[in-house]
């Protein structure tokens, strides 16, 4: 687990894979905005991709207080982006490779990028095998 003095400032952002996404170009510009808000508050979470706001699942009126819409709106904004699957929810079918992801203890009904799990679990992954020499694949010890 990352402490927040360890965490990167920023995260990888992909210009045209955000602009290419079906499921996204199905969402209304403030569905998208909502996800990109999301995406920031769940990159500053404890267990990166999973939104969680100091260790709690948010409420729909604290998400709405964070990020300032009205509590109707974040509502119906969540609904537009879970009707097109942008997000996952622990605790509900997705990915095999994501759900091995999920940190032991997470509640149910925290929702998640798949996206940002997978990158952090690679660069989680990529650090151990630096501080190992490297290339598993070339120095397997």
């Amino acid at each position: 687990m990352k402490t927040p003095d360890k965490r990167n400032p920023w995260f990888k952002f992909y210009g045209r894979d955000w602009r290419s996404s079906p499921k996204l170009r199905l969402c209304s510009f403030a569905a998208r905005g909502l996800w990109a808000d999301l995406l920031t508050l769940m990159h500053e979470s404890v267990h990166p991709g999973f939104l969680l706001i100091e260790g709690v699942v948010p409420s729909v009126k604290q998400i709405a207080a964070l990020i300032g819409g009205s509590e109707k709106e974040i509502r119906t904004l969540l609904a537009e982006l879970d009707a097109t699957n942008v997000y996952s929810m622990t605790g509900q079918p997705m990915a095999a490779d994501v759900q091995a992801l999920i940190p032991e203890g997470m509640p149910t009904g925290v929702m998640l990028s798949r996206r940002m799990v997978r990158d952090d679990a690679k660069a989680r992954r990529d650090k151990a095998n630096g501080g190992r020499g490297g290339n598993p694949r070339l120095n397997p010890e």
